[in-house]
């Protein structure tokens, strides 16, 4: 079966009435000043930093983005870690810092991106919420062998868990929220009903478990459903506003699902199928982690009760402590 099973359960609109951006094309889909696509030929808008951050269009990957921006107040321009050869004689010419991330950048993946960051970057680096991915039925590394030694050259260290932090052996590093949590919380304003939003990674179930997933959640009512991908007709703040605000209840194995439902106070129960979400859940304790099926169905037989949202206080305070250190490089209008 291609693509995502449950995608007769999207609910999504046809054509909603989508602005018309850029004067050229309806589109919803989350846009950022990408540089890596194409280099700006005029003078540097706001600060001189530039942030690496993952172009794949899971949600994911653009609200922890999007969660710095905001942590910041300021709207960087950005480099796609997937693309390469890295302009690095442009970059050096135009920046004065790097920030990489947040979201999945340690996943083996990025190998290749951290080997030319540590080979050929000189300037001062910040590394902001980014984690490793460790699913159940997979032989991949645990870590990024590069990123062991660009994180201990960097000035700040931010990771979401405590795996990423030992695996890369980075002592210094401080473990805490993703930044999706303050972009969220200020972006969503909640409206909630009584349905049930699942939100499932079609990697990591096969097509008779999401079938399986699906028919145990819509045992009461049909519940919405996405598999966090952006469309053309469908962009992230579609899902958040459309969606997320209005969930009674999100069933997920996906993590930026649990993040996002427990920055909201949503209650949320996760079917965990990796190693990242069992730790969110541990370490957040805003929501209910299973691993398998009975004891998903003896969950969702409980009523949903009123989830603890995320406090964002020691994003903010890391925010605090970024800004200081991109002032002193001169990156942030005049150095300290």
């Amino acid at each position: 079966m291609t693509g995502f099973a449950l995608r007769s359960a999207l609910g999504r609109p046809l054509a909603p009435s989508a602005r018309l951006e850029r004067g050229s094309a309806f589109d919803r889909r989350t846009r950022f000043r990408d540089v890596s696509r194409v280099r700006p030929t005029g003078a540097l808008r706001g600060p001189a930093v530039l942030q690496f951050y993952s172009a794949v269009p899971n949600i994911g990957n653009f609200t922890a983005a999007l969660g710095v921006q905001h942590l910041l107040g300021q709207t960087l321009e950005v480099w796609n870690a997937h693309q390469r050869p890295i302009d690095w004689e442009w970059i050096h010419r135009r920046y004065r810092a790097v920030i990489v991330g947040g979201a999945g950048l340690l996943h083996p993946a990025f190998e290749p991106f951290w080997q030319e960051l540590d080979r050929a970057c000189r300037l001062p680096l910040i590394l902001w919420g980014i984690g490793g991915c460790w699913p159940d039925a997979g032989a991949a590394s645990p870590r990024c062998p590069s990123a062991v030694s660009v994180g201990t050259r960097a000035a700040l260290v931010h990771v979401r868990d405590e795996r990423s932090a030992e695996f890369h052996a980075w002592c210094h590093a401080e473990i805490g929220d993703c930044p999706t949590v303050p972009f969220v919380q200020h972006s969503v304003q909640r409206a909630p009903s009584d349905r049930t939003l699942l939100a499932v990674h079609p990697e990591l179930l096969s097509a008779d478990e999401q079938h399986k997933l699906l028919r145990l959640v819509s045992r009461e009512q049909r519940p919405w459903s996405t598999d966090h991908t952006e469309t053309r007709w469908w962009g992230l703040r579609d899902l958040l506003g459309r969606r997320y605000a209005r969930a009674g209840r999100v069933v997920t194995t996906r993590l930026h699902g649990a993040i996002i439902a427990a920055s909201l106070g949503i209650p949320w129960i996760a079917l965990a199928r990796d190693e990242k979400l069992r730790a969110f859940a541990a370490r957040s304790r805003t929501g209910v982690c299973v691993d398998d099926w009975d004891a998903l169905g003896g969950a969702l037989d409980q009523a949903p009760v009123q989830a603890r949202r995320i406090d964002a206080a020691p994003l903010v305070a890391f925010a605090e402590r970024a800004r200081d250190a991109l002032h002193h490089w001169g990156a942030w209008g005049e150095a300290s």
